[in-house]
């Protein structure tokens, strides 16, 4: 397994540590830092921080600025975790799905010291794969329950509830929302489901699905842009429209 983070410019690949997603060159685009990393993980930036998941290990790296040298050290270690899986922020928040406790946690600021401890912690999960905020709405990929959980406004207890529910989506893995659509993949039926709305109701069906995937694993979208990882066909797709996927 190759054990690296690499940075091109302002994109960070979806999917850290996998083969197959992490080709040295994107079109012939050669890295501007790579970081070195003792286990794979997912990594997310709000745009002035990186956070990654280091799986293996248990532990999410807090790295306060976007690092510019391969040789650059996080500012904050987190442990605790049992095989983290996803980590995202709205750059107030920290979200982590701790994947094999079956539990999403939720820091109300982010991390300055390797002990912060969350503020909420969700539980009722069956291997959550994916967590993303759109600094409003949670949206979780509760995978081997087949659905995704949404939120509507940040959750403030643990026992809080979704307030939509969405089944029958087969391993659901990489989730992320641009504030307008959210975007699901559909890892065990190779594909990506796009809302053009964010559902609000059980019954919600996604006006775009996007097939010829192979085992994909992680989406993003910065809002006008839209990045999939597309693993088991080794490679990352770039959309410079977020509208084009649906044409």
């Amino acid at each position: 397994m190759i054990e690296r983070w690499l940075i091109i410019g302002s994109l960070f690949l979806l999917a850290i540590g996998w083969p197959s997603v992490l080709p040295a060159y994107i079109n012939n685009q050669t890295p501007d830092v790579t970081l070195g990393g003792s286990s794979a993980g997912l990594l997310c930036s709000d745009g002035t921080r990186l956070y990654v998941t280091e799986t293996g290990t248990n532990r999410i790296l807090i790295y306060n600025a976007i690092p510019i040298t391969s040789t650059a050290s996080p500012d904050v270690v987190l442990t605790g975790f049992n095989s983290p899986s996803g980590v995202n922020s709205d750059g107030a928040r920290l979200y982590v799905s701790d994947q094999l406790l079956n539990r999403v946690l939720i820091y109300n600021s982010i991390p300055t010291s390797n002990s912060a401890s969350p503020d909420v912690v969700l539980g009722g999960f069956k291997w959550p794969r994916g967590v993303n905020s759109d600094g409003t709405r949670l949206f979780i990929s509760d995978s081997d329950n087949s659905r995704v959980l949404i939120y509507n406004s940040i959750p403030t207890s643990n026992s809080a509830s979704p307030n939509v529910t969405l089944i029958n989506i087969q391993m659901p893995c990489g989730i992320c929302s641009d504030g307008t659509r959210l975007y699901v993949i559909e890892t065990l039926n190779n594909r990506l489901l796009i809302y053009n709305s964010i559902p609000s109701n059980n019954s919600a069906t996604p006006d775009v699905i996007l097939a010829g995937l192979n085992f994909p694993y992680g989406v993003y979208s910065d809002g006008t842009r839209l990045f999939i990882a597309d693993t088991g066909n080794g490679r990352v797709l770039i959309y410079n429209s977020a509208h084009s996927a649906q044409d």
